[in-house]
């Protein structure tokens, strides 16, 4: 198995919140990848999907609190769509598939209808008879992801890898969320380039200082995967100070 994928595993009291939140999602529930196979595969497909979703609060947070929470959300508001967060004000959506098998064929893909260019999306991976192993495989920016026939789809191989995080998550010890922030140093350097870059709207294409804004947040150990991520990014690391 690769050293890239990272395995969250939940415990027997996890998972009874998880098959909790599944069987009221599959109440009048919808599978979106296999709608011809509703009937026979809904139980198996929400459990699936809502054991991706705890799983990934646990891998970014240390438990499925967050998990626990957004389902209590979204369950008040069947009917309303996550907007391409899985979690609460989180831009990520996991993809979650039984493995049938081995995890070297499976590719991460998005329907039309639940793509956002700037939701990062992960795929995961769960093993056909468990519930509580969950394999968090890699991510891509929506906007990253190429369109082929009928869906945006992209090989494992090529998507990055899990423990590579996205620079908003900033997770530290134990996993759990924190608030990235740069030395004064970096800080200042970054306040002076931000300053001298355009807008995007103020331009109809990129000038030398967004490119110099990239370079700068790729020296910091930053990775913005388009001219807007980098801007986005950029204020966010100003607005959270320096060390």
């Amino acid at each position: 198995m690769s050293n890239r994928i990272v395995i969250v595993r939940l415990t027997e009291a996890e998972l009874g919140v998880v098959r909790e939140h599944a069987h009221r999602a599959e109440i009048g529930g919808k599978s979106q990848v296999r709608d011809d196979l509703r009937a026979s595969t809904l139980s198996e497909d929400q459990m699936t999907a809502q054991a991706g979703e705890a799983a990934l609060s646990k891998f970014l947070t240390g438990s499925i609190a967050v998990y626990h929470q957004t389902r209590l959300v979204r369950e008040r508001e069947p009917g309303r769509g996550d907007n391409g967060c899985d979690l609460l004000n989180m831009p990520i959506d996991v993809k979650t598939s039984r493995m049938r098998a081995g995890y070297q064929l499976y590719h991460l893909w998005v329907r039309p209808r639940e793509y956002h260019p700037n939701t990062i999306y992960i795929l995961a991976l769960m093993p056909l008879q468990r519930d509580d192993v969950v394999q968090m495989i890699g991510w891509m920016q929506g906007c990253d992801l190429p369109f082929a026939e009928d869906k945006y789809e992209l090989r494992q191989d090529l998507l990055y890898p899990i423990t590579d995080c996205p620079p908003w998550v900033g997770r530290e010890g134990g996993g759990r969320v924190s608030k990235p922030k740069l030395s004064r140093e970096q800080w200042e350097a970054l306040d002076s380039q931000f300053a001298n870059t355009p807008a995007l709207g103020e331009i109809e294409i990129a000038s030398g200082e967004h490119y110099i804004l990239v370079s700068l947040l790729n020296k910091f150990g930053h990775r913005p995967r388009s001219r807007e991520a980098a801007m986005d990014l950029a204020q966010e690391l100003l607005s959270n100070g320096y060390k």
